[in-house]
């Protein structure tokens, strides 16, 4: 009960970010849904954790947007795969402008639970496009759980989305990971979008006050990032993916903030 609860909260938080709106000409990205999925408690740690770190709002919205921008560049997508949904109800947002495509959300029972609870309150879930499946990366075979799904099909262009994950996992975790999206790539427009920090924020060896308060206010979540790369192109090729394009938030929102660029966002193909 208390992991459930340690883990719905770090999401409505995300989610409560997500709900803002941003001083930067760069993003005009909109999520209406994001308010519901946060509720007062995941405005509320929204709100601190940003007054921590001022500039987290801004990288959780880049994302987003980044992400929005790479699902509407790929010829005739037709599967969106979301690894570790969280509480991001994108599925739903983005149903309506992306008509032909089904979206497979997976995260643990407790997410999916809360997922469908808040879906109820929205005035349309497109439930018809969405399949929630329950998994634990850690422990089940994701894999398989796909290919084994009638509406899933490899061969078509799809799009596997890990955000906000690859921090919480270790490194082998993170490159099984990628191993499996890799074997379930089998058309050359599929792709894997996924996030990553620098190693010396994973590490807490970062002197910048902020990230220093803001790592603390996550672990007391009880949601430790435990993983970063200094090059996440040279480390998805090696983990099995061949063509890889890197953005530096900071680039992305042509900031100059050093805080910025210890966050990247990645594209990666298997051709």
């Amino acid at each position: 009960a208390l992991f459930s609860h340690k883990l719905k909260a770090s999401a409505r938080m995300i989610a409560g970010l997500r709900a803002k709106t941003s001083s930067n000409s760069r993003l005009t990205v909109h999520c209406p849904d994001a308010a519901v999925s946060a509720g007062p408690h995941g405005e509320l740690l929204a709100a601190r954790m940003q007054n921590a770190l001022p500039q987290l709002g801004d990288m959780v919205l880049a994302r987003t947007q980044h992400i929005d921008e790479t699902l509407t560049s790929i010829v005739d997508l037709k599967q969106v795969v979301m690894l570790g949904a969280g509480l991001d109800m994108r599925s739903v947002r983005q149903a309506a402008v992306l008509p032909n495509v089904t979206f497979f959300e997976i995260d643990l029972p407790a997410m999916i639970a809360e997922r469908k609870r808040i879906a109820a309150m929205l005035p349309q879930d497109f439930s018809e496009r969405r399949v929630l499946l329950e998994a634990d990366f850690r422990n089940e075979d994701v894999q398989s759980l796909l290919r084994n799904h009638p509406r899933f099909n490899p061969k078509l262009p799809t799009m596997f989305i890990y955000e906000g994950c690859s921090m919480y996992f270790t490194a082998e975790e993170n490159r099984r990971m990628v191993q499996l999206v890799r074997s379930l790539i089998e058309h050359p427009q599929s792709c894997l979008w996924c996030d990553f920090v620098s190693l010396d924020v994973a590490s807490g060896r970062t002197n910048n006050r902020n990230i220093a308060a803001f790592l603390e206010g996550m672990d007391k979540l009880g949601e430790s990032f435990i993983f970063g790369v200094e090059n996440p192109s040279d480390w998805l090729s090696e983990a099995g993916l061949g063509l890889v394009e890197t953005t530096r938030c900071g680039d992305y929102l042509r900031e100059a903030d050093m805080v910025f660029n210890t966050y990247s966002f990645a594209v990666a193909r298997r051709w």
